[in-house]
């Protein structure tokens, strides 16, 4: 199992058992498991942005900022400066 995380805030989807998103397109890949660890697998989003749906939102952050030490990220590079931008959104939502 994993989370899809979108760049707007609560754009998050946990698959297998939902179905993939159709309007926006997922920026990260959060793996369960034993060592949780964040993919890279959408493109450089200049923007992110808040929503909506409260419950959502909520597990966005969860996600982000709540689980953010067992979450490993990408080592370095402009992803890991990506990574680290979306935690510190996730921090003020």
């Amino acid at each position: 199992m994993a989370d899809l995380i979108g760049a707007k805030v609560g754009q998050i989807r946990c698959i297998p058992p939902e179905a993939l998103p159709s309007d926006w397109q997922p920026v990260w890949i959060i793996e369960h498991g034993r060592k949780r660890r964040a993919i890279f697998c959408g493109e450089d989003q200049e923007k992110i942005d808040g929503a909506a749906d409260r419950r959502r939102a909520s597990e966005w952050k969860r996600s982000l900022w709540y689980e953010r030490k067992n979450v490993a990220g990408p080592p370095r590079g402009a992803v890991a400066a990506l990574w680290t931008r979306f935690r510190e959104v996730a921090k003020n939502a």
